[in-house]
């Protein structure tokens, strides 16, 4: 159309000079440009300008002849100007776009800022530089003063300029993951968790059978709602392809339609390797900080919404499970003996689990976008978290419980 416009041009050039017949199939063209030019922003017309405005120019340009004796000179230039009008408005639309698309840019660098601000001050948290208190402190005074978060830490006494510089390297090693992702893994690895008395009972290979015992008890129940608490997320999810994402992983939860295979009917395996019937098994008390980690799950999507609910699942279940079952079944080995099949739900979840782990790892990375979405999967990994740390305490106090009485506890009924 630009050709054929340009070509337009030309002929114009010569209105004046045309017979009716030819001057008519001209301003069908014209006519034809106007309406192309009407059909809205999505119309790439930026080139048609020089075009319209030369237009205007070609006929109004008559020389010593009035404007108005040329019979067809008002409704034609009416024509013409509507086509000037159409394309400046969408040249206007266009530069509005485009300074919506920097301010957006703009605003996205700002909020990729904040997130990294975010990470250097949970690894300044995990150092023991500072606080979590002085750290959410400090970036409410980056949000407010654009100062980055070390300056302000700086500035406010609580840190000092070595401090966050170690802070910073350690930071930039963790960003070469790229993305929000950084931030997520860094909540996890020096996390009070792995430093729990049971777990370093486990390491340390000091359980007791009843400890072993008590703990199934447990990890049974979890294992039992874990598939609920994905599906709870899932009905809350409205990307399409996280649900396939995470259909797949409720697949594989379920044993992919066999029931033998499900995850519950694998843990049952070893409870029964460990002489615990399956009618026992369902009769025994969930203690209370067990209730607490499956209810805490559940929350999560009203909480903070579905992507940090998949991201405590992620973060805080899926992606720590090779390294805390290791360990658990470093303790289990040492305690008690049970065939190698009894040991399969912890043996698949450890491979398993990873790659579940970095299918749902990608999907929460690539939906959060913002500062605020950042700070909700944060805030859903450390209550995951806090609340694991509860059940390791419950199952502490029902063994030390087990062990004062001298006989099978009330409280796990083992």
């Amino acid at each position: 159309m630009l050709h054929e416009s340009s070509s337009l041009v030309r002929r114009v050039a010569r209105f004046h000079a045309l017979d009716a017949p030819e001057q008519a199939a001209i301003l069908e063209q014209i006519c034809e440009l106007r309406d192309l030019a009407a059909q809205g922003p999505g119309q790439d017309l930026t080139g048609y300008v020089e075009i319209a405005l030369s237009l205007v120019g070609a006929l109004t340009d008559k020389g010593d002849r009035p404007l108005e004796e040329a019979a067809w000179a008002e409704g034609t230039l009416n024509v013409v100007s509507r086509l000037v009008g159409l394309v400046e408005d969408s040249i206007h639309e266009s530069a509005a776009g485009d300074a919506a698309t920097a301010l957006h840019e703009r605003a996205s660098r700002q909020e990729q800022l904040l997130i990294r601000d975010m990470l250097l001050g949970e690894v300044l948290v995990q150092l023991g530089v500072v606080t979590q208190e002085q750290v959410d402190e400090a970036l409410r005074a980056q949000r407010s003063t654009d100062q980055r978060i070390g300056k302000v830490l700086v500035e406010s006494g609580v840190a000092t300029f070595k401090e966050i510089e170690a802070g910073v390297a350690i930071q930039d090693q963790l960003r070469q993951s790229g993305g929000a992702g950084a931030l997520f893994g860094a909540l996890l690895p020096n996390h009070p968790l792995w430093q729990h008395e049971f777990l370093r009972r486990c390491r340390t290979q000091q359980l007791s059978e009843k400890a072993v015992k008590i703990l199934a008890s447990q990890m049974y129940r979890f294992c039992c709602d874990f598939s609920r608490i994905l599906a709870n997320t899932f009905v809350r999810c409205p990307d399409e392809y996280a649900r396939v994402v995470m259909a797949d992983n409720l697949f594989d939860e379920m044993g992919n339609g066999d029931q033998k295979r499900s995850h519950p009917e694998l843990f049952r395996r070893f409870t029964r390797a460990l002489k615990i019937s399956d009618e026992e098994l369902e009769q025994l008390q969930v203690e209370p900080e067990t209730q607490s980690l499956i209810d805490t799950y559940l929350a999560l999507p009203d909480r903070y919404g579905y992507l940090a609910s998949l991201g405590a699942i992620c973060y805080a279940s899926e992606n720590i499970v090779a390294a805390l079952y290791t360990q658990l079944l470093s303790g289990i080995e040492s305690s008690v003996s049970v065939p190698d099949d009894a040991l399969v739900f912890f043996e698949s979840h450890v491979g398993l689990d990873m790659e579940h782990a970095n299918a749902l790892i990608d999907l929460v990375n690539r939906g959060v976008k913002t500062f605020a979405e950042a700070r909700k999967v944060v805030l859903a990994i450390k209550e995951a978290i806090a609340a694991r740390i509860r059940f390791f305490d419950g199952i502490e106090r029902c063994v030390r419980r087990a062990s004062n009485t001298g006989s099978r506890s009330t409280d796990a009924n083992i």
